[in-house]
């Protein structure tokens, strides 16, 4: 499931990025959207992961610190790009997800099983998610949903028990000779 929205502000000159981006850790918040189906809601839900496919970051000073301090949490309240005029968006920590960056691996994959069910449970309302860093933290460059390839936008990845209902049909022309 492909995201809806995924913007990146830097919190300290609160500038956007538009360069089809996303970055986590400091000192970026990243927003990421996903709408899940609500037939998908009546399903059993096995696993949820965050998939982020990187994009090589020139600007990565220190590898080490590119391992720790990354963290991924829903959001309570709607996000806006105008927060910093505002109060900072709410998000609960409860279903806060620590991350743990691998280097060496061309994406990242997050597992938010907990978050994804506490969404289709009614548990907490899916505002998104907010991706953060520690201030000792790298930034990572991810691609966007704005990127040309499709294949590499941020995507959720659902597994359920048993069937699924059909999400989408297409019509085809099938010639038997």
């Amino acid at each position: 499931m492909k995201s809806k929205e995924s913007i990146s502000v830097n919190t300290n000159t609160r500038c956007m990025s538009y360069k089809k981006k996303i970055y986590w850790g400091f000192p970026f918040q990243t927003y990421l959207f996903f709408e899940i189906p609500r037939e998908l809601y009546f399903t059993p839900l096995m696993t949820a992961k965050l998939i982020l496919h990187k994009i090589p970051n020139c600007c990565m000073v220190n590898w080490e610190r590119s391992e720790a301090g990354y963290f991924l949490s829903p959001l309570l309240e709607y996000y806006s790009i105008y927060y910093d005029c505002y109060s900072s968006p709410e998000v609960d920590l409860n279903y806060c997800v620590e991350y743990v960056n691998l280097p060496c691996s061309s994406y990242s994959e997050i597992d938010i099983t907990n978050i994804a069910a506490s969404w289709m449970s009614n548990t907490i309302e899916n505002k998104g998610l907010l991706l953060t860093g520690s201030p000792c933290s790298e930034s990572l460059a991810y691609t966007s949903g704005d990127d040309e390839i499709s294949a590499m936008h941020p995507m959720i990845r659902l597994t359920y028990e048993g069937e699924t209902p059909v999400l989408r049909t297409a019509d085809c022309l099938v010639v038997v000779q």
